[in-house]
């Protein structure tokens, strides 16, 4: 009876904990039509809560903002027509207050917005796009710049401030940029250069889509890559992911090939020929998600074969979707179920969320909301965002789906949904390939430019900043872990200057240009990233003696 009871004790434990990874409702916000742009998070209205953003197709033409513990509504503006490209967060005009950008399809017009109360700032015409913009000073003017494509072929330099038009660059006049521009420096200049893909209009053969890289301080190009033989919708991805000091490109394309690019110069370095798929046309994602130390690559095919390569573009592991659905806006990373390693987490047109452990590829759970709507034509074409919404220590997950026909746009449907995952250690996914410069790469330091919102600002102060010894102050309302390590320009962890649970309360660290092994770091740049629970934040250094 003892062995009896034990055994039932212990099932009924592990029914409770597959119940609670499965994924429950915390709430849904009705609209009218499908999302294709996907979200954006920060906390608009400085209430230290975050807030939502995201826009919707014909039917409905709004562009929303939701308080995100709840999915009240904190504003919304009518634009016009489809939006399907993802908005930007960041607060253009230094005044304490973030902005969002949205830039719309239908109706060609890009726009700021107070986050705060929605009223706008400036609009500007333009050629109309799917090409979400991305965020990064690439002239060195100290200021940053907007960045995006549009239907005529056209990269376009816009100042955020007030939207003038600062440069644009004819690209293709035969192909369309419906992809993200990735900001990277592959020059080693010091400043972050333009990376633009291009989906061919020329004929049946679609001879036009290539990559292009652009020097950001004289928007001249640095080399063009026209291996690709098919459309590209997405953004490059990209991070040292060959471990020599430089960036490489990951590039999926409707061909059915994952392409890896050297960034200085744009040569293959490898090719990866996804057999199984009708295409591949998801963003890839760049994570060590095994945790041995090395980046990996994961893109999920057209007939939803989701795989993870290891650095060399050999395959680890492969999950086959059961229905052969797509996600083809891509996968958000994050410890979802607190085992200190990554998990994939992605939205299918099946009307499903999964979650696959990063490092093996097994199904965590999924949640069908297809189900949880009442409708089995609901589908999710959305990469999520990840964060503790409710400040309730517990991630929670964001998409947007829906029914989306044209021209019959009455027939269209849609609604937002936050799903409560579990307790987990992150990081946040706050945005469309994770951050302002859009590099898709949970990577051990982020590239200079981006600017990662979180739930809540992590707030800490460096000084003397330039100086020969540094001193960090942090303040902690509750009891987190907190790391805080040293990276040098090219993204190696150098040193560590905590890693370890700290109580409420105030805490000074130093760091005098020592490494973890003992050498001295030469004068120069360096970057100090900080966890706290969920929250992440950084600050470039200088070291000089």
């Amino acid at each position: 009876m003892k062995t009896l009871f034990s055994t039932l004790l212990i099932l009924c434990c592990f029914i409770m904990h597959v119940v609670a990874q499965t994924g429950s409702v915390l709430w849904h916000f009705d609209t009218h039509d499908k999302s294709f742009g996907n979200a954006a998070m920060a906390d608009l209205d400085n209430d230290g809560k975050p807030e939502i953003v995201f826009s919707c197709y014909w039917n409905d033409s709004s562009i929303y903002a939701l308080n995100a513990e709840n999915g009240s509504l904190l504003w919304k503006k009518n634009m016009g027509g489809c939006n399907d490209a993802a908005p930007i967060i960041w607060d253009v005009d230094n005044n304490g207050v973030k902005d969002v950008i949205l830039a719309s399809s239908c109706n060609p017009v890009l726009t700021c917005f107070a986050g705060n109360d929605g009223s706008i700032k400036w609009q500007t015409p333009f050629g109309g796009t799917d090409s979400p913009p991305s965020i990064a000073d690439v002239d060195g003017d100290g200021k940053v710049d907007l960045l995006t494509g549009d239907f005529a072929g056209y990269l376009c330099c816009y100042n955020p401030v007030n939207g003038a038009l600062k440069w644009k660059v004819l690209v293709d006049s035969d192909a369309a940029i419906e992809a993200s521009p990735a900001l990277v420096d592959i020059n080693q200049d010091g400043h972050p250069d333009i990376i633009v893909n291009t989906w061919s209009f020329a004929g049946n053969n679609h001879d036009s889509s290539a990559i292009y890289a652009y020097n950001g301080l004289t928007h001249t190009l640095i080399w063009k890559n026209s291996m690709p033989s098919d459309f590209i919708y997405h953004g490059a991805a990209f991070g040292d992911i060959d471990e020599d000091g430089k960036p490489e490109l990951a590039v999926t394309c409707y061909d059915k090939y994952l392409y890896v690019l050297n960034g200085e110069n744009g040569s293959l370095k490898w090719k990866y020929a996804a057999a199984d798929s009708a295409y591949v046309g998801d963003p890839p994602v760049i994570a060590d998600l095994d945790k041995d130390g090395h980046l990996d690559i994961l893109y999920i095919g057209g007939y939803g074969d989701v795989v993870m390569l290891d650095r060399f573009g050999n395959l680890k592991w492969s999950y086959l979707l059961p229905t052969y659905e797509s996600s083809f806006r891509g996968a958000a990373l994050a410890d979802i179920n607190n085992d200190d390693t990554l998990d994939v987490v992605f939205s299918c047109s099946n009307g499903i969320l999964y979650a696959l452990n990063g490092s093996r590829g097994n199904l965590i759970w999924s949640k069908d909301l297809a189900a949880d709507y009442g409708n089995t034509a609901f589908e999710l074409e959305q990469e999520p965002l990840i964060a503790d919404f409710n400040n309730d220590d517990t991630l929670d997950i964001f998409v947007v789906g829906g029914h989306a026909e044209y021209p019959a746009i009455t027939n269209n449907y849609g609604r937002a949904y936050a799903v409560k995952a579990a307790k987990g250690k992150g990081p946040a996914w706050t945005m469309f390939q994770h951050d302002a410069v859009r590099s898709n790469c949970l990577c051990p330091t982020a590239p200079a430019g981006i600017e990662t919102p979180t739930q809540t600002v992590l707030d800490f102060t460096a000084f003397p900043n330039p100086g020969s010894k540094v001193y960090f102050n942090l303040s902690l309302q509750h009891e987190e872990k907190v790391s805080m390590m040293i990276y040098d320009m090219q993204g190696r962890k150098i040193s560590t200057l905590v890693n370890k649970n700290l109580s409420a309360g105030d805490y000074q660290f130093v760091w005098q240009g020592l490494t973890d092994t003992g050498a001295i770091s030469p004068a120069g740049m360096y970057v100090c990233q900080i966890h706290a629970g969920h929250r992440t934040s950084e600050k470039k250094i200088v070291l000089r003696y």
